[in-house]
């Protein structure tokens, strides 16, 4: 059983893959080390929390894989792996190298969540195809007829923002995401959230 680990600057994914398949997920927050005031104790609470549940529920891994674009939060995340599972985990783009050509100009700069994105697609529908990921940035990668990953438009994701609008304004409020009612808002939230989603 393969332990599979997303750690996303929002989200951290945590997967139990068996055979190729996806058999259990779980999520929970990246918690705020960019900073450099946040505790890394939380995080290892929270990761051998949802250890626990996979344990819990029958999930014996020996194995693992870690994607991250949150350098500080993977060094934690792997430590923790290997102290709590007791075997090393692949880093992707260090250990493993997503087999894509990659024609960005400066190859190193792609973040390896978007080019196993577009590997992924690219091995689930064929080529050519643009792939769209709702992260905290939403990210546009586009894969050619030739199956060569391109590059592509990175843009602020809703909560960013979302936030953004909170913090760059006076009279507009902080909101919680949620899909509007109609394309039309009839109050300062409801325009914002149609703003946000369409």
């Amino acid at each position: 059983m393969l332990l599979a680990i997303d750690i996303g600057n929002t989200t951290i994914a945590l997967a139990a893959v068996h055979r190729g398949e996806v058999t259990a997920v779980q999520h929970m927050d990246t918690p705020p080390l960019l900073s450099g005031g946040a505790d890394p104790r939380v995080l290892v609470l929270r990761l051998n929390k949802a250890l626990a549940i996979f344990r819990k529920k029958g999930y014996i891994f020996n194995k693992g894989v870690l994607c991250s674009v949150v350098p500080k939060i993977l060094t934690v995340v792997e430590r923790t792996i290997v102290k709590s599972m007791g075997f090393e985990p692949k880093v992707v783009g260090r250990d493993v190298i997503v087999p894509i050509k990659n024609r960005y100009k400066n190859p190193k700069q792609v973040g390896q969540d978007r080019l196993v994105g577009a590997y992924a697609a690219l091995r689930l529908y064929g080529k050519p195809l643009i792939v769209i990921d709702l992260g905290t940035a939403i990210t546009f990668d586009v894969v050619s007829t030739r199956g060569e990953y391109l590059g592509g438009v990175i843009v602020p994701g809703l909560r960013l923002s979302a936030e953004s609008l909170f913090l760059k304004t006076a009279l507009l409020p902080k909101i919680v995401l949620k899909a509007p009612g109609n394309i039309i808002g009839k109050t300062t939230e409801e325009s914002m959230l149609s703003g946000l989603f369409y």
